[in-house]
């Protein structure tokens, strides 16, 4: 149960500071390689903590959110990763 609850703590926390939020839905083998260039990506552009990332689902399906500070950086990412990633639309989500 404290794993849980973390992650919620750390989804409303991310939502809090960055009002822009991307939904993408993780396939069932996981993300796996493109999840570490994912957040390579996003330090590079956005810089370490300057962004945020969170997890949530239902039964099958899953999904990671990555947390933007502006609808700009949202533009560059769906530009990067629109097309390697099953990204849910409406893309993008405004706080």
């Amino acid at each position: 149960m404290a794993g849980r609850y973390k992650t919620v703590l750390r989804a409303q926390e991310a939502e809090r500071l960055y009002p822009i939020r991307i939904r993408i839905r993780v396939p069932p083998d996981g993300l796996r390689k493109t999840d570490t260039e994912l957040h390579e990506w996003l330090e590079g552009r956005v810089g370490p903590g300057r962004y945020g990332t969170s997890s949530g689902g239902l039964g099958l399906d899953h999904f990671m959110f990555v947390h933007l500070p502006t609808a700009e950086v949202a533009r560059e990412f769906l530009g990067a990763w629109g097309g390697r990633l099953d990204i849910d639309l409406p893309a993008v989500y405004s706080m």
